[in-house]
């Protein structure tokens, strides 16, 4: 990564990095763009046990490496659960937190298996540290009682804040459950009272 300094090279804050998630993206659209993710509910007898799973030692990839979650074959005909997210396609490194990754669909496919198969989640009080895009923190206050998104700047914390928004109507949770807060790992504890809140 170039500094700016003698060579002339461009900061950080001036490289562009272009986002793995591009759902429904019109072609060579590279502004903030409203994708619609959907996670199928899947009843459990449609579900890989853990243990079949860890019998199979089996982990399988799709043609770009990314995991593919195991699931029973089966013509699964039941419901769906959609979110509306607002993400950047490209942006700057300090503002990674404004996309979409896909390790942020493996957790929220994750946390929703596992609100369908156990209580575990139920009524708890969460913090989603570094939550970008919020997505994750949206799907797990689906059952929590609260769920604090972190993050660090203004703009990625006022999306996050608009997808809480956006997800609510979507998802059917309250969304005075979830709290955006501003947390830099670099100040000091406790933070400040004028940090960003909504």
């Amino acid at each position: 990564m170039a500094e700016e300094g003698e060579d002339g090279g461009g900061s950080e804050s001036d490289e562009e990095v272009l986002s793995e998630v591009h759902l429904g993206c019109p072609p060579r659209f590279s502004g903030t763009y409203v994708s619609h993710f959907t996670f199928p509910f899947i009843p459990k007898e449609y579900l890989v046990d853990a243990d079949d799973l860890a019998n199979a030692k089996l982990i399988s990839l799709d043609e770009d490496g990314d995991l593919v979650l195991a699931r029973r074959r089966g013509n699964f005909t039941g419901s769906v659960c959609k979110l509306a997210v607002q993400h950047n396609i490209t942006s700057s490194l300090p503002n990674v937190g404004l996309q979409v990754w896909m390790a942020a669909l493996l957790l929220s496919d994750y946390l929703l298996h596992k609100s369908f198969i156990s209580s575990d989640l139920n009524n708890i009080t969460a913090v989603e540290l570094g939550a970008g895009t919020g997505l994750a923190g949206v799907v797990l206050a689906r059952v929590a009682k609260t769920v604090f998104l972190t993050d660090y700047g203004s703009e990625v914390l006022n999306n996050c804040a608009k997808n809480a928004h956006l997800s609510s109507s979507f998802f059917g949770f309250n969304e005075a459950s979830i709290h955006v807060r501003e947390l830099n790992w670099k100040d000091s504890w406790p933070p400040h009272t004028d940090t960003f809140q909504r």
